[in-house]
């Protein structure tokens, strides 16, 4: 599901040090998700090896290879992020500011889609690891509560 592009006028209005500012979130909520995805990555290897039932290791499996796809994608938007604030050095120290400035707007724009875009699968993704792991650690407690009586 792709999202609509937003035109974020507002950018027009932004000072450099405001965009610069911006970039400084979201690297640090990039280094966030770096640490939620590892967590997760661990939480499913934790709960999804061994024992279980066979349609539930392919779903772990699939749900591990989403979140090495979404590494992938958070590192091709880290390296946009990085260019990006580098960018914003260049445009900086030019002369010719204005023409720049345009340009460089317009790539803040686009990562900001990007990040938009981004954000949006991996709360899905969130979503998705989250109830497999509830219906099997539900599905374990019924089980034990049975085996018990």
């Amino acid at each position: 599901m792709e999202l609509p592009l937003h035109q974020y006028r507002y950018i027009d209005w932004k000072t450099p040090e405001e965009m610069h500012f911006s970039s400084l979130e979201w690297k640090s909520e990039i280094n966030f998700v770096k640490d939620e995805q590892k967590f997760l990555e661990h939480l499913l290897h934790t709960y999804c090896t061994g024992k279980l039932l066979p349609l539930i290791n392919l779903h772990c499996s699939e749900t591990i290879h989403q979140i090495k796809l979404s590494q992938k994608e958070l590192k091709k938007l880290e390296l946009k992020v990085n260019a990006h604030m580098q960018a914003l050095r260049t445009f900086l120290e030019q002369a010719e500011r204005i023409q720049s400035g345009r340009s460089y707007r317009q790539e803040h724009k686009a990562i900001l889609n990007d990040f938009a875009l981004f954000s949006s699968q991996f709360k899905r993704l969130k979503k998705g690891i989250f109830h497999t792991l509830t219906t099997f650690i539900k599905s374990q407690k019924q089980k034990n509560l049975t085996a018990g009586t």
